[in-house]
Order: structure tokens, then C-alpha cells, then sequence
């Protein structure tokens, strides 16, 4: 599986740096049908849950009632801030997850393009081929969502300047754990992929130091905190944050 995961990740950066974004969600796509019906369309329910908290940590449920679907949506909310995408915006996200948050922006907006990167294969499989949440399912199936497989750093360097209104970072359950996506390189990454007034939603974590991590790479990358947000029955914290307009100009 994981000499699959790699190929498949050399040929979507392959199509991502002759600036082909169709063709890199064209592979990944093919990859994760290719993953899920040799490795996964036969698993148990409970093997399904399994990988999807061990690759995202899970995604706002309650252990007593796993993968359900209202909580989930209550934390998706939260953490991409839907209501600073304009319509016919353009979003990037880091961390597709099985698509709960692809799914919010998409029930309260119109993004003329929303591109997700995730850099396990067998949540794309399940994301896309197997998810238990139906409409989460369905939301990376719309015409405006290119999924990539991939390092999010990696492909955030590929991608062009201002090329986005919004982006969302829901990379990981904890910030210390992930310190790759939480850089001060990544950071300088989305901030230079944002227009200028373009906003930033960063999943942040509950502890401290985690905290910190984002505070100080919000603020080495230019980007101004405009807010922090909180979920109804954890202190896990997201931050909210905007790139500086031009002078004169309004946000």
C-alpha cells in the first residue's frame, strides 16, 4: 500500500507542476478507486472508523456515537468559517478528511473552485468511494472540487500566488504532532497562496503550546488574527485570521 501511496503521490506532483490541476485530481482519484477495491470496499464498519480516527483524530463525535454526522457538521463549521468565502470564490484546504468541511462550504456557499489536499491515500479511498456519510461523499464529487493527494506543503509550493480566497487548515488533531504542517515555511506557503484581504481558518488544538505554534506562525507569515473561535463542548480553539489589504481598499 504504501509503494502505491508514493507512486500515486509522484504522479499528482508530476501533473500539479506542469500546472495541470484536472489531471492531479484525476489521479488521485483513480488511485484511491484503485486502493479502496483492492484493499478496503471489503472492510467492516469498525475497521472504516478505525483508520478515519487514526488519520484525522477524529472529527468532532462523541466515542459513544462514532461518525455522527450532526457533530460532525457542528465542528466542520467552526473550523472552516464558511461565511468569509465569498461566492464564486476559490478555497484550498489542508486536510480532506472524509469531506465534512468541503461539504459545510458548500452547503452555505458557491465556490467557483474548492481544492482539498490529504496526504493518506486510504482516507481518499474512503472519502470518495466508501464514506459513511453520504453527503460528505457527495460534496467532493462536485464539479468545482479537485482532491489531491499529497504532502500539503509540496503541493501548496506548486500552486500559483493569490490564486485563492480562503483557506482552510484542519491538518491534524494536534498541531505538536504535525509540525511539518504548522511550519513557518507552510504558513509563508498559505499566506502567499491567499489574495491580498484573502482569508484564513487554522484548526488549532486545546493545548497551549499547539496554540502558540499557530499564533506565532500566523503572525511570521504577515497574516493578521482577526479571531479565535471555539467549539460548543471543547477548548480546542481555531484561529481566524486575514491577509492585509492594499491601502485604501476595503476588506
Amino acid at each position: 500500500m504504501e509503494a502505491l501511496e508514493r507512486e500515486c503521490e509522484r504522479r499528482v506532483a508530476e501533473r500539479l507542476a506542469a500546472g495541470a490541476l484536472n489531471e492531479a485530481d484525476r489521479v488521485t482519484r483513480e488511485c484511491a478507486a484503485q486502493l479502496w477495491d483492492a484493499r478496503l470496499k471489503d472492510a467492516a464498519r469498525e475497521e472504516i472508523v478505525k483508520l478515519i480516527e487514526e488519520a484525522t483524530g477524529g472529527l468532532g463525535y462523541r466515542a459513544e456515537a462514532p461518525l455522527e454526522p450532526a457533530q460532525m457538521v457542528v465542528a466542520g463549521t467552526v473550523i472552516a468559517w464558511p461565511e468569509a468565502v465569498p461566492e464564486g470564490g476559490r478555497v484550498f484546504e489542508v486536510g480532506t478528511g472524509i469531506g465534512r468541511t468541503c461539504y459545510v462550504v458548500h452547503y452555505a456557499r458557491r465556490p467557483a473552485l474548492y481544492v482539498t489536499v490529504d496526504i493518506s491515500l486510504p482516507i481518499l479511498a474512503v472519502a470518495l468511494y466508501g464514506n459513511p456519510v453520504r453527503a460528505f461523499r457527495d460534496a467532493l464529487w462536485r464539479d468545482d472540487v479537485r482532491v489531491v493527494l499529497g504532502d500539503a506543503l509540496e503541493v501548496a509550493r506548486l500552486l500559483p500566488s493569490g490564486a485563492f480566497d480562503h483557506v482552510i487548515h484542519d491538518g491534524g488533531p494536534n498541531p505538536l504532532r504535525n509540525p511539518r504542517l504548522y511550519s513557518a515555511p507552510m504558513f509563508a506557503e498559505l499566506a502567499r497562496l491567499l489574495k491580498p484581504c484573502g482569508t484564513l481558518s487554522v484548526f488549532a488544538g486545546r493545548s497551549r503550546r499547539g496554540r502558540q505554534l499557530v499564533y506565532e506562525g500566523l503572525r511570521s507569515a504577515g497574516l493578521e488574527i482577526v479571531g479565535v473561535a471555539s467549539f460548543p463542548d471543547s477548548p480546542a480553539a481555531v484561529y481566524r485570521a486575514r491577509k492585509p489589504c492594499p491601502r485604501g481598499s476595503k476588506a
